[in-house]
């Protein structure tokens, strides 16, 4: 049986090599116009460089609202003007709320 298979994995190769049109493995198939092609094409054409930098009292989320931002921390809720200057600050916008906020959903 063994010398079967043997024989029979010979006699495929052997096929597929000799026989005009049967190649040993596919050839890689190319597509004009990909991407690919031009790489550089991939790349963001726009360069981008950070202006500034803010320190908040928090980093759950931000919000743009009327020309000034709102920070949210686990436990703040803070309110900014355009320029960051720190109009208002809840450390406790949960209060009220069962289970503080952190109560988890059932």
């Amino acid at each position: 049986m063994m010398k079967s298979m043997v024989l029979c994995a010979l006699l495929l190769a052997l096929i597929c090599t000799v026989v005009p049109g049967h190649a040993a493995a596919p050839a890689p198939v190319t597509v004009p116009g990909r991407p690919e092609d031009a790489a550089e094409d991939l790349l963001p054409r726009h360069e981008y460089a950070l202006a500034s930098a803010q320190r908040v009292d928090g980093r759950q989320g931000i919000a743009w609202e009327g020309g000034g931002y709102w920070v949210s921390g686990s436990t703040t809720l803070s309110r900014y003007d355009g320029e960051w200057n720190l109009l208002a600050l809840n450390e406790s916008p949960f209060d009220g709320m069962e289970g503080g906020g952190h109560e988890p959903h059932r």
